[in-house]
């Protein structure tokens, strides 16, 4: 008589779904630790492009550097350089920035060269409608600061979440042109 061996290489049923079970819960927190970095990670791109949007604007009046008129092709020499956001911002709605660049004798904000960029999912807080601050050409120095009353105060410009109020950033701009990005905190040192 022949004896049927069995096979114990294989896994129950049970073990199967246990397995099933454990990976699932550990897809499972690993994506809802995930979840809450979102709005944080939306102010902090969006500080630093704020940021890098002032500075371009800094960078152009140190270096003196000319625009195309869009008007006539050609080059011309620029007094002020900037960056100004629209919206109703005691609001917080405010999304959309535009870099500027005033022709040199035309610095009444008559005749401008500008280039628009909106930022989405986060909102400018603090300040009243139509702020700007600007540099003059050349040497880079702050002109004027659309929200504060003299250039040589700090100016702050606070991006805050739209999920989440309690999640912000600061783009501080100082009177000796130095520009930083803060995130969490309500004061430029």
């Amino acid at each position: 008589m022949i004896k049927k061996e069995k096979n114990k290489r294989g896994f129950t049923l049970v073990e199967l779904l246990f397995v099933l079970f454990i990976m699932a819960l550990g897809i499972g927190l690993t994506l809802a630790s995930f979840q809450g970095t979102k709005p944080l990670d939306e102010v902090e791109a969006a500080t630093r492009q704020i940021a890098a949007l002032v500075r371009e604007a800094q960078n152009n009046s140190l270096a003196g550097k000319q625009q195309v008129d869009t008007a006539t092709g050609s080059l011309v020499n620029i007094c002020l350089n900037g960056l100004e956001w629209d919206g109703d911002t005691a609001d917080s709605t405010a999304t959309t920035f535009t870099l500027y660049s005033w022709r040199s004798g035309a610095c009444d904000g008559v005749d401008r060269i500008t280039r628009s960029e909106t930022i989405k999912k986060v909102n400018i807080a603090g300040a009243a409608e139509d702020d700007s601050i600007s540099f003059a050409a050349p040497g880079g120095k702050i002109s004027t600061i659309g929200f504060f009353p003299s250039a040589a105060e700090t100016a702050k410009i606070k991006i805050v979440s739209s999920v989440n109020n309690s999640i912000f950033g600061l783009v501080c701009v100082y009177s000796t042109g130095r520009i930083e990005e803060i995130i969490g905190t309500d004061v430029c040192p």
